[in-house]
């Protein structure tokens, strides 16, 4: 079993496959296998981080009401932006350019985007609501 295949709650893409057969055409094996390790460790973390994310969304916000709205929204943004906005799932399966660490790294960059406009979005409505109370009251 081999890198990302041994992991559970992964896309797979076969990227692991694809790094060693490169190092194989290149090294014996085991000089390969040497480097192979030492140069996935990176992946491998965010592999990891990416199957503890999947399990905790499976388990827990499938369900949800603002999980759902993240998802429509990462949706439109990729459809209205594709080259700036790729969804977490899009970006493991289908872009072979990024490696799992830049797929983690750009879901926690789009979290801090969407946060960030969640807090706007609150402070606008408030300040809606204000001005709309002072001016009944």
């Amino acid at each position: 079993v081999l890198g990302e295949q041994a992991v559970v709650s992964t896309q797979s893409t076969g990227e692991d496959c694809l790094v060693l057969d490169s190092l194989l055409e290149q090294f014996s094996m085991s000089g390969a296998l040497s480097r192979y390790s030492a140069a996935r460790v990176e992946d491998v973390q965010a592999m990891c981080d990416l199957s503890m994310y999947n399990y905790l969304e499976m388990r827990d916000l499938v369900r949800s009401p603002l999980f759902k709205a993240r998802k429509f929204a990462d949706n439109f943004l990729h459809a209205l932006v594709p080259s700036f906005w790729v969804p977490l799932y899009t970006s493991i399966r289908f872009q072979r350019s990024l490696t799992y660490k830049q797929c983690w790294g750009n879901k926690q960059w789009q979290d801090r985007i969407v946060d960030q406009a969640l807090i706007c979005g609150c402070v606008f409505l408030t300040c809606c609501m204000a001005f709309i109370l002072n001016s009944v009251i």
